[in-house]
């Protein structure tokens, strides 16, 4: 959807080109079935060369982009703000919709049948909805922490969650990143909870084989001297990797510790109970 709603508005010979390449970057990952949040198309940017990786960088692709969408020149649905949501209660235009959203929203709970339970939890609110296109296909919970995880979030997790279980784990590779995992695993064991903490992304190892633009290191981190002390002055944001590259990390880690064929038999007895329920409702 483009709109102009600003008409005739000018943009130097380097912003078409600028603007150009953008389109470019956002219809192939529309293609892909990925919407991008703004810092993410500024490192598929940044990660080609285009622009340098720099805070005056993405604060003028901001300016630009934003302009460029009231001009009409890119379109709306690409790019998605994850945070500024707006809430209201579940509502719908009809009876119809209402049993087909019923049919629809139903979801076994296919951990129930798995013999290790696990969830997949992020630091950054960012990259749920990325995430969560691989979470909502195996039934498994995602918990966006937004850094450290809360006393509240911590202790409802001690509860919802069995002891001997795992937590796949992903976030940046910084001081703070990092350090998260250790956070996470002490805190179950003040809990009583022995939690297995699989850091899945980000990992010096996936920095260096998809080649991640580099961000210094924050030396105002209180971790940082023992971060730089073993990873050197850099670090990089988990936003940096390729959307499609992330939800294969998440989907390869749950695959190794899932039984598959039991989650494939489930996922035959969900659609057979979606048959009952439609049989139910529309007779």
């Amino acid at each position: 959807m483009k709109h102009e709603f600003i008409h005739n508005m000018k943009f130097s010979k380097k912003n078409n080109d600028k603007i150009l390449k953008i389109n470019e970057i956002l219809e192939q990952f529309d293609k892909d079935g990925f919407i991008l949040t703004l810092r993410q198309l500024y490192y598929q940017l940044v990660s080609i060369n285009y622009i340098e990786n720099k805070k005056t960088q993405y604060s003028n692709l901001s300016y630009l982009v934003a302009k460029a969408r009231m001009a009409g020149l890119i379109d709306w649905k690409f790019i998605e703000d994850r945070i500024r949501r707006p809430l209201r209660d579940y509502s719908v235009d009809n009876i119809s919709q209402a049993i087909e959203d019923t049919i629809q929203q139903y979801n076994l709970r296919k951990m129930n049948f798995q013999p290790n339970y696990l969830e997949v939890w992020c630091e950054k609110d960012a990259l749920s909805q990325i995430l969560s296109k691989i979470t909502n296909k195996y039934g498994i919970f995602l918990l966006i922490n937004r850094g450290y995880t809360s006393a509240s979030a911590m202790y409802k997790a001690a509860i919802r969650i069995p002891n001997n279980s795992t937590i796949l784990y992903c976030g940046d590779h910084d001081a703070s990143g990092l350090d998260m995992v250790r956070d996470i695993r002490n805190r179950f064991e003040d809990f009583n909870k022995q939690i297995s903490i699989v850091n899945f992304a980000l990992t010096i190892g996936q920095v260096r084989k998809y080649k991640l633009p580099e961000n210094f290191a924050k030396t105002t981190d209180p971790r940082s001297k023992d971060y730089i002390n073993k990873f050197g002055s850099s670090s990089w944001e988990l936003d940096a990797l390729h959307p499609k590259v992330l939800t294969e990390l998440c989907e390869n880690a749950i695959l190794k510790i899932i039984d598959k064929s039991i989650f494939d038999k489930a996922v035959l007895q969900e659609q057979a109970d979606k048959t009952t329920i439609r049989e139910m409702l529309l007779n």
